[in-house]
């Protein structure tokens, strides 16, 4: 069976293909469209890349699987959203002018009538023949959301038995679910329903802070760490009880602060959250996307604030995660779901839960959700969808003779290098700031070896020259470090193969200042441990750095500028390099440099 997987119309749209089972290809509509999260949109050129990379017609594809389940679309998701509110109107905030909430209320009826399955088709079939995907549509299933996460988490690691974990802001009308991964059959065990959402409490606050919520949730959580040596006396995780309680196992949110009532300053959080906080602390009114509010954050009333938020959140699923685990006498965890993206809560998960190993989905995202919706459709076809990952690269790639005839348009000398990782690792040795743009583009948000810039962890204000001069962002965010896979025990506390960047991890202390450059200042780093069966080019890179210097892994980072996608095409690479403080391009076959 030919199986195309999607998902669109919201954030992160993008499309894969299943052959046989198979997975053969993987990708997001941002990187081609160049908007980042393409929110809305339908993932069109992924589509289309799709089929080409398996030189496929749509009339070859056997069944279209959507991750959104349609069909309680929109009388069953009315009633559902209507019996909360009724629940809670008593206690939902008024706007200073009286309002309720309505423009919210009127916008969510809105989204419920775009999304029934009559729609969705149309829209569908508009999307695909804007891309000149003519003729008949195959039929077309509309899959479950969660289940969807969870199928793509379970059947792509390497596990047999798991308790598997779907943390985003809703599938419908869910907002977490829980099920058991034996073998080759997954069943869903408990779903905890809107308005109960830990992505809906987590971007409450990434707006509250003044950041894009759905895009700088990472933001929020490198703000977090910054306050971890108060940590102790920080009253914020225990205020915020109020508004995420967690107990025997389970957790609530309190929707008068996230969805219900006015939203004066912003969609994502109600005045009653406002007033809440500052009822606390009239120093923390709701921040800004303005720069004129970026010193603000760093004071040290709003990052504990970030702190007790990134607390409670992982306290929650420490609840829900480890309840599973006891009650089925599983230890191996599956995590997937766009808040499955928040690596300190997996590194919780992985310490502190009776959980010994954890396989975080590393497309866990809504895109990542278009895998697990073709792996329902084509295990009902009768096809073996179990795709155990051990490297990321599903993406596009581009051949030698492609990248030089892309150069030579653009004017540019290039010449082979016969030995690639040699002569990168002797530049970065020399203190060069290296774009890596080789072999096929990973899928999910994270640089893992393929479209990677690369820093010499030993230069003296590295971070901070990253930061300034090439991705424009903020000073306090860190970096992460690729590790050779065979170092990481020396390198790390509990060390585990961790090829994604999805876990934390605490540094060692005897390795903390080697590695303070890669590592935040609560001494977590998120590393991505490099293996040379998976990746031996990149694995090369590094240890021929690693016999220069001794130093066993490099800074890496994604190959972009804040707020653009990864680069995905030789163009967005040159693009990228040129415009920025980087010193050298290694892309395919050639060594670019600067003067």
């Amino acid at each position: 069976m030919n199986v195309l997987g999607l998902f669109g119309f919201g954030m992160n749209p993008g499309a894969c293909l299943l052959q046989d089972g198979r997975l053969v290809a993987f990708a997001e509509e941002e990187r081609f469209n160049r908007i980042k999260t393409s929110p809305g949109l339908f993932p069109g050129r992924s589509v289309a890349w799709c089929l080409r990379e398996s030189q496929l017609e749509l009339s070859d594809v056997d069944h279209l699987a959507f991750a959104w389940d349609a069909s309680k679309y929109p009388y069953r998701m009315l009633a559902a959203l209507a019996r909360q509110y009724l629940r809670h109107r008593r206690r939902v905030t008024r706007s200073p002018d009286g309002g309720r909430g309505r423009s919210t209320i009127l916008a969510t009826l809105s989204k419920l009538l775009e999304l029934t399955p009559t729609r969705l088709r149309e829209e569908i079939r508009l999307g695909l023949r804007a891309q000149g995907l003519i003729g008949e549509l195959p039929p077309i299933e509309f899959v479950p959301h969660h289940l969807c996460h969870s199928y793509s988490a379970y059947f792509c690691s390497p596990f047999r038995e798991a308790i598997v974990l779907a943390i985003d802001g809703s599938g419908e009308d869910g907002c977490t679910q829980v099920a058991v991964g034996r073998g080759e059959r997954l069943s869903v065990e408990r779903t905890i329903p809107i308005p109960h959402s830990l992505g809906w409490f987590y971007a409450a606050f990434t707006a509250y802070l003044g950041f894009t919520p759905y895009r700088h949730e990472g933001k929020l959580m490198a703000l977090a760490g910054l306050g971890h040596e108060r940590r102790r006396d920080n009253p914020w995780p225990e205020r915020l009880s109020t508004v995420l309680s967690v107990d025997d196992g389970a957790y609530e949110v309190d929707p008068i602060y996230t969805r219900f009532g006015a939203h004066s300053h912003a969609e994502r959080f109600t005045d009653a959250l406002a007033d809440f906080i500052c009822g606390f602390d009239p120093r923390l009114p709701p921040l800004t996307p303005g720069e004129e509010d970026d010193a603000r954050r760093l004071q040290p009333e709003y990052v504990d604030l970030a702190w007790g938020v990134q607390a409670r959140l992982e306290e929650a699923a420490l609840a829900v995660a480890g309840a599973a685990a006891r009650a089925h006498g599983i230890r191996d965890l599956c995590v997937s779901g766009g808040v499955g993206l928040n690596c300190k809560m997996n590194g919780a998960l992985r310490s502190e839960a009776p959980i010994e190993r954890v396989f975080v989905q590393p497309a866990s995202h809504d895109a990542g959700a278009a895998i697990g919706a073709a792996m329902v459709v084509a295990e009902a076809c009768g096809d073996p969808i179990r795709n155990p990952l051990d490297q990321a690269g599903l993406g596009p790639s581009w051949s030698s003779s492609q990248i030089r005839t892309v150069l030579d348009r653009c004017r540019l000398p290039a010449r082979a290098c016969p030995d690639l990782a040699s002569r990168v690792a002797e530049e970065l040795e020399a203190g060069k700031l290296v774009g890596w743009f080789q072999g096929r583009m990973e899928l999910g948000p994270r640089a893992l070896g393929s479209r990677s810039i690369l820093a010499d962890p030993r230069r003296a204000g590295v971070s901070d020259e990253l930061n300034r001069q090439v991705k424009s962002r903020e000073p306090w965010r860190p970096f992460c470090p690729s590790i050779l896979e065979e170092f990481a025990p020396e390198l790390l506390e509990s060390s585990a193969p961790s090829p994604f960047m999805t876990i934390a991890f605490e540094a060692r202390e005897e390795q903390r200042e080697l590695l303070s450059s890669a590592m935040h200042v609560d001494g977590s780093l998120r590393p991505q441990t490099v293996s040379e069966d998976a990746l031996p080019l990149y694995h090369r890179l590094i240890s021929d750095f690693h016999g220069r210097t001794g130093v066993p892994f490099l800074i890496n980072t994604s190959f972009n500028v804040a707020g653009e996608p990864i680069a995905c095409t030789p163009i967005d690479a040159l693009r990228c390099f040129y415009s920025t403080g980087l010193d050298v391009l290694a892309i395919g076959d050639f060594v670019l440099t600067k003067t």
